[in-house]
C-alpha cells in the first residue's frame, strides 16, 4: 500500500516512517529533506491532485502549530483548515481511498478540571487560533467525506513526547535533570500523554482498519500521569534522587502567576484526561508502551 506522509520532515512523521515497514512511504515535505518531494509551502502549492497520483492513503501531519508575531487567527486557518481542504478536495480527484489528519486535542479544550475526560463525542471548545483551525478541518473534512468516496480518520493527541521531542516537554525534562530540589511532591493533578511509540502504532493500525472509517479517534499513553510523577520518574531515569518536597499548589500557581507564566501553571498543574476508551473498540487497539520505556529511549538516544 501507498502512503503519503505530508509533513515528512517533522517529529511524528520521521518516528513513523522510521518504525514501520509495513507501507511504501511516499514522503512530502515543504523544504529540502533526505529521500522526501519538496514542494515548498503547502498553502501556495497548487499540483497537489499530480503530487497524490498512485497514493492510496494520505496521512496529513503538517500544521500550523505557533504563529511568528501577531499574525492574526487567518494564519492559522490558512494553513490548518483551507490548505487541507484543497489538499482533500485533490486527493479525492486523485483517487485517494483515505485520508488520516492528525488533529489535537485542543479542539477539545484547554483542561478538565471539575469535568470528566475528553471524549470525541462532545462539542469541541477550543480557546485558541491553533485549536479552532483544527476544529474547522475535522468538520470540513467530516462533511467531505459524507459527499464523496474519501475515507476520512481523525486523531486527537494531547502533547506527544519521545526522542527528538522539543517545546514544553523538552523544558521539562531539563528542569527535572536538575540537582535542585522541587517544589511538586504535592502536585496531585492528572495529564493524559502519548508517547511517539503510541501514536505511531496508532496511526499505522488506522491507515488499514476498515473500522477507523469516518471516525475521531482519541489518544494517549491510556494513564494520567501528575506532575510529581513525571520529574521523580524523569529523575529517576536519570539516575538522580527524586528530590521533591511539599509546597502547596496554590502557592505554585501564584508564584507562576507572578513570573508571568500563567499559561504554563495551567499546563504544569491543571487536569487534562482523554478517554480512549472508544478508540480501543474500534481498533482493537491498546498503548503499549509506557511513560518509563520512552524516557529511557530518550536517554538512549539524545546526549
Amino acid at each position: 500500500m501507498n502512503v503519503l506522509v505530508a509533513g515528512a520532515k517533522g517529529f511524528i512523521a520521521q518516528h513513523l516512517m522510521a518504525n514501520v515497514g509495513a507501507y511504501k512511504w511516499l514522503p512530502v515535505s515543504r523544504d529540502t529533506h533526505y529521500q522526501s518531494k519538496c514542494i515548498g509551502d503547502f498553502s501556495e502549492f497548487t499540483e497537489w491532485e499530480q503530487v497524490f497520483v498512485g497514493a492510496d492513503v494520505v496521512v496529513h501531519l503538517a500544521a500550523r502549530v505557533h504563529s511568528k508575531g501577531k499574525q492574526t487567527s487567518g494564519v492559522y486557518d490558512r494553513d490548518n483548515c483551507a490548505t487541507v481542504e484543497t489538499m482533500a478536495l485533490a486527493a479525492i480527484k486523485a483517487g485517494v481511498k483515505r485520508f488520516i489528519f492528525l488533529s489535537s486535542i485542543k479542539v477539545n479544550g484547554e483542561g478538565t478540571n471539575d469535568r470528566k475526560p475528553y471524549s470525541a463525542y462532545e462539542a469541541p471548545v477550543p480557546v485558541d487560533p491553533y485549536g479552532y483551525s483544527k476544529a474547522k478541518a475535522e468538520t470540513m473534512l467530516l462533511d467531505l467525506a459524507k459527499s464523496s468516496s474519501l475515507e476520512v480518520v481523525i486523531i486527537r493527541p494531547p502533547l506527544v513526547y519521545g526522542p527528538q521531542v522539543k517545546a514544553n516537554f523538552r523544558a521539562l525534562m531539563r528542569l527535572a535533570d536538575s540537582p535542585c530540589p522541587l517544589p511538586f511532591a504535592g502536585v496531585d493533578n492528572r495529564r493524559d500523554m502519548v508517547s511517539i511509540d503510541n501514536l505511531c502504532d496508532l496511526i499505522t493500525r488506522s491507515i488499514s482498519t476498515p473500522e477507523a472509517a469516518n471516525k475521531i479517534l482519541m489518544v494517549s499513553d491510556g494513564e494520567p500521569y501528575s506532575l510529581a510523577t513525571l520529574i521523580a520518574t524523569m529523575r529517576e531515569v536519570n539516575g538522580r534522587p527524586r528530590r521533591l518536597f511539599y509546597l502547596p499548589v496554590g502557592l505554585i500557581r501564584i508564584a507562576l502567576r507572578l513570573l508571568g507564566k500563567k499559561h504554563i501553571a495551567e499546563r504544569l498543574l491543571g487536569n487534562l484526561e482523554v478517554d480512549i476508551s472508544e478508540t480501543a473498540k474500534i481498533l482493537d487497539w491498546q498503548p503499549k508502551v509506557s511513560l518509563r520505556e520512552t524516557l529511557h529511549k530518550m536517554n538512549s538516544r539524545e546526549p
